[in-house]
């Protein structure tokens, strides 16, 4: 291994020969100035599927005392989402050696940060981090149709429930007109699960059965809408979900 330290900006080419003489491809690399790093770390999550309550925050890392050029405000930083790469809002300058984004979705992010106090201006080394989100709540059921339209003999079981922390502290049904039946029914026979009977035929246009389930850990609620058909109708059961905090 060779080491050449103190080297200058510049465009260096590194040549090796073995030991028969015989020299391999160079290999050449930009040495580049950079008077600091840029570190990011999340200060904020997101707790609910949806969400855009993440935050990160950029800090400034160097060694490097300020440069010959005059400036007002040192450090320039800009935000961009990656995948791809697009810049949000515009950049903001200030000498401070952090700044703080809020209001942040799900997504991978990068900053860049300009240090003025240099004759170019230099950029100091950007970083880049991820915020993610928990999977949305879903209530995925079984729904025995009704036998005509007249009928209310329909049914809707809670299979089970996904997504969120995995724990549920609440579960609320309404019936298609947004009011709350008194009581749920627990199957015994299959582990427990939550249903509900003697249920009208529900559509789309008439409204359909919501199950709203809280989330343990961050309180968020999930809306599930389910369709309960009569036999043999030409539409198929469909679910529309919402998400809320």
């Amino acid at each position: 291994v060779s080491t050449t330290p103190l080297l200058c900006e510049n465009t260096y080419c590194v040549e090796v020969i073995d030991g028969n003489g015989c020299p391999a491809p160079d290999t050449c690399f930009d040495m580049i100035f950079s008077s600091c790093n840029t570190s990011l770390t999340i200060t904020d999550s997101i707790y609910c599927y949806g969400d855009t309550t993440g935050e990160i925050t950029a800090t400034i890392d160097t060694t490097s005392p300020a440069g010959p050029n005059t400036f007002i405000n040192r450090y320039t930083y800009t935000l961009y989402s990656l995948n791809p790469t697009t810049q949000i809002g515009l950049p903001f300058s200030t000498n401070n050696m952090f700044h703080v984004y809020s209001s942040l979705g799900a997504g991978s992010y990068r900053v860049d940060v300009v240090d003025s106090s240099y004759v170019l201006p230099f950029s100091c080394l950007s970083d880049s981090i991820e915020l993610i989100q928990p999977d949305p709540i879903t209530a995925w059921t079984t729904i025995d149709s009704t036998t005509t339209t007249f009928d209310e003999d329909g049914k809707i079981t809670i299979d089970s429930i996904t997504g969120g922390s995995g724990s549920y502290i609440n579960i609320i049904w309404l019936d298609s007109a947004g009011n709350q039946f008194t009581v749920p029914v627990i199957d015994t026979n299959i582990s427990g699960n939550q249903f509900q009977d003697s249920l009208g035929y529900s559509t789309a246009y008439n409204g359909g059965y919501t199950i709203m389930v809280t989330d343990a850990d961050s309180s968020c609620t999930n809306e599930t809408v389910v369709y309960v058909y009569p036999k043999n109708a030409d539409s198929i059961t469909s679910v529309d979900t919402f998400y809320a905090e």
